[in-house]
Parts: C-alpha cells; structure tokens; sequence
C-alpha cells in the first residue's frame, strides 16, 4: 500500500516538472523577459520540489527493499528450524520404525518358537489319544480274555464231573476207570494251563503275551480227544457222539489248545441243546487250502431271527438247554473269535424242529500245503 502511494507521488512530480515545461515555454513566446525570469524561479522551485520528491521516494523503496530482504531472511531462518525439526523427527520415525522391526522379528521368532511348540503339543496330544486307545483296547482284549478264561474253567470242570458220575453211576472194569482216569488228569492240567494264563495276562498286561503261539496240530487227534472228553456228558443225556472225521484230515495251523476250545465249545453245545435219542455228528472236509469242520445235531434248531445273534457276545437265542443246563452266551462268541484270529471263518445253518449245523473253516499248514 506505501509503495502505492510513492509511485503515485512520482507520477505527480513528473506531471508537474512536464506541465511547468510546457507553460516556460508557452511564457517565453508571449511575455516579457520580467515574467520569464519570475517564471523561472517558480519552475527552479518546483524542480527542487520534485528532486526531493525523487529521492524520498528512492529511499523509502530502498528501505522497503531492505525490510523485505531482512524479513526474507528470518522466513529462510525459521524455514531452515522447520527443515531441522522435520529432519529431527525424521530421525526419531527412523530409529523408531527400526526399533519397531527389531521388536517385529522378536515377534516372528517368538511366533517361530510358539508353532513349533505347537506342533510338538499336538503330536504329544496325538500320542497320548494312541496310547489311551490302545490301553483302552488292550483293556478290552484283557476283559475279554478274562471271559474267555472263566468260561472255558467250565469245560474240563464238567468233563470232570462227567467222569466221576461215570465212575459212580456204572460198573466199570479196570481198564475203563484207568481211562476215565486219564481223562480226569488231562482236564485237570486243562484247568491249571488256563489259571497259568490268566495269572500271565494279569502280570504281563498284553494280549500277544497271554496269548499261546499258534503251532501245527492234527485235526482228527483234537476231535478225538474233545469226543472223549464229552462221553459221559452225551450219555447222561441219552445223546449218541459220532466221529465221523477223517483220519487223513490235514493239519492245521492254529494252537492245540485253541483248537480243542473251539472244538469243545460246538460239541458241548451240540449235546446240551440236544434231545434225548439223538445223534451228534463231527465232520471233517479239507481242500488244498483248508479244513472245514462240522458239528451237527438233530436238536430244536434256532429260530431264523435269533440266527444273526448266534455269534455275537453275550448273546441269548430262543432255543433253550433241553437238559436245563445254564448258558452263558460266550461259548460261541469265542469260537468266533479264536477262528477269526486264526484266519478261518464261522458260520451256521439251522431250522426249528430239525437241527443245526455249526461249522468252520481254517488254513492248513504249510508243509501239507507244499505235499
């Protein structure tokens, strides 16, 4: 606004000086020379005017220059701190953005460290769930072993009691109680082996170690054997046991004693769901492969919907002990079991009023494979 107000002033001064020109000029051409020189004292006065005129206004734009220049130093001078602030802060993001990327790898080893022990938390949690399963089913096969134990105590307990009513009931020659006493020898050793088992399942704690090692046996010897031990229960009940297998029949891989197990279970069973004056039958067949047994018997038979429950544990069927006898549900369960285990199968066949068949089927040996 001042700078203004100068140059309009000069404008002023040089407007004047120009119109006292013109009007010297116009004078000297019109009037005396008394005029002129009083003219010209009035022009040198306005000349003078103008020049101080001309040089206030060059020194207050000078001063205006100076201020400017002065007031352009102080900006350049706060702008300089500015820029020095701003470098400053930049500094301080700067270390703190490092700080922040040290603490972030910290965190990234720290999350490293986490998934790691994460993964060895799941797969110790993995190991665990096995071995609680697998104590869960070693429990199993341990309860089940137990069963199996206590129901097989029974089978040599009643050939037992089947020879001593033998001894008290007939007449029997020397040679015949000398048998019959053999016999009570043998289920009694039965009797031992099994508490001999069940004491190895309780210290050992495994079924492979309570479990007796599958070897070679000869069928025809087994069923013999198992017939003998069933004598004098079929003839309390008025039942006739015929052996019709072959001697010729193969060997079989499975242990001797699971075998009579099996053996025992279906035979028993065949006489005690038997009517009196009836036959039980034990079959041999045999293929290049396999033995396939048979126990058939000409008793009640098993009604169709209890036949899906024939080998199943615990299970009760319709049909009852025609001898009143009690049945606990495990004896063919367990036939099941030890000839699955040996890689044979089971199987039934029945009808009401006509009779049963239970059979089942296991490998033979090697060495009469080979032959």
């Amino acid at each position: 606004m001042k700078i203004s107000k100068l140059f309009f002033l000069f404008l002023l001064s040089a407007f004047t000086l120009k119109a006292a020109n013109t009007a010297y000029i116009q004078t000297m051409n019109n009037q005396g020379f008394f005029e002129s020189f009083t003219f010209i004292m009035i022009l040198i006065n306005l000349l003078v005017v103008a020049i101080v005129v001309i040089i206030i206004l060059v020194v207050k734009l000078s001063k205006q220059k100076t201020e400017k220049v002065f007031l352009g130093d102080d900006e350049f001078i706060k702008l300089q701190e500015a820029f020095k602030g701003l470098k400053s802060d930049y500094d301080q993001i700067k270390d703190e953005n490092k700080s922040l990327n040290k603490h972030i790898d910290q965190l990234k080893d720290s999350i490293s460290e986490l998934e790691e022990t994460n993964i060895s938390l799941l797969e110790q949690k993995q190991q665990l769930t096995e071995n609680e399963n697998a104590l869960k089913d070693l429990q199993k096969q341990k309860e089940e072993l137990f069963a199996i134990a206590i129901h097989d105590i029974k089978n040599p307990l009643s050939a037992i009691k089947g020879y001593v009513q033998l001894l008290e009931e007939y007449d029997l020659n020397a040679v015949e109680q000398q048998e019959i006493m053999t016999n009570l020898i043998s289920s009694t050793d039965k009797i031992l082996d099994l508490a001999f088992e069940m004491n190895r399942v309780v210290i050992e704690s495994e079924r492979e170690q309570a479990s007796i090692k599958a070897g070679e046996v000869s069928v025809y010897d087994t069923i013999k054997s198992v017939c003998a031990q069933n004598t004098a229960y079929a003839k309390k009940k008025k039942v006739r046991l015929v052996n019709q297998a072959s001697q010729n029949t193969p060997r079989v891989k499975i242990a001797a004693d699971k075998l009579e197990e099996v053996l025992f279970n279906l035979i028993n069973n065949a006489i005690k769901f038997s009517p009196e004056n009836t036959i039980v039958q034990i079959k041999s067949f045999f293929n290049n492969s396999s033995v396939t047994i048979e126990v058939i018997d000409d008793g009640k038979g098993i009604a169709e919907e209890d036949l899906p429950k024939a080998f199943t544990k615990g299970g009760k069927l319709t049909a009852k002990p025609t001898g009143d006898e009690k049945s606990t549900g495990l004896g063919l369960w367990i036939v099941k079991k030890i000839v699955e285990e040996n890689f044979g199968e089971v199987w039934v066949k029945s009808k009401l009023n006509i009779g049963s068949t239970f059979g089942f089927k296991v490998p033979i040996s090697p060495e009469d494979d080979e032959e």
